[in-house]
């Protein structure tokens, strides 16, 4: 049992969980007033949620392919509908590379040679939506692409429109 007084505490408190092979409880005791407290919270809630964000993206293994250089142009990202692939794209990104194009290809999970973590509790979890937004954004953020132009079909086509929901920018 942990009692922790700041973000600090908790976040030492949660390291030391990780490490030990039993259930553990990690309390947070209330600040002096209401709105340090709900800060405090907040910001615990905040972190909790990053950690299982990153935690669940880190299981997924997104196989993608880059091809084209396209000076001053924005990188097409292909994504493919249900129970498609990448190379579904073949012969449309043959020919956007003619016309001078970059673009990326990537198989989502559940499809292709992308790879996903299975036999856990938050097996589910790594199929959802908001899951495939985010991992599509780490993607983009590791290849430092801040601008792209998302193409898809069926699957593909949600996946682009809750990623321009999600980041709009």
């Amino acid at each position: 049992h942990f009692l922790c007084n700041s973000l600090q505490d908790f976040e030492a408190a949660y390291i030391t969980s990780q490490s030990q092979k039993t259930g553990c409880v990690i309390e947070v005791q209330p600040a002096l007033n209401f709105e340090e407290n709900v800060t405090l919270h907040k910001q615990i809630g905040q972190d909790v949620a990053r950690a299982v964000r990153d935690e669940l993206v880190s299981q997924v293994k997104i196989s993608w392919c880059q091809a084209g250089k396209a000076e001053g142009r924005n990188v097409l990202v292909l994504l493919h509908g249900w129970m498609g692939q990448k190379a579904d794209w073949k012969l449309v990104s043959q020919i956007l590379m003619e016309e001078g194009c970059s673009i990326l290809a990537m198989d989502l999970p559940g499809h292709g040679d992308t790879q996903v973590a299975e036999g856990s509790w938050e097996a589910s979890a790594l199929y959802s939506m908001p899951l495939l937004i985010e991992v599509l954004k780490q993607i983009l953020d590791q290849l430092q692409l801040q601008k792209v132009i998302m193409v898809g079909y069926s699957l593909g086509g949600r996946v682009a429109m809750g990623f321009a929901n999600s980041y709009p920018e």
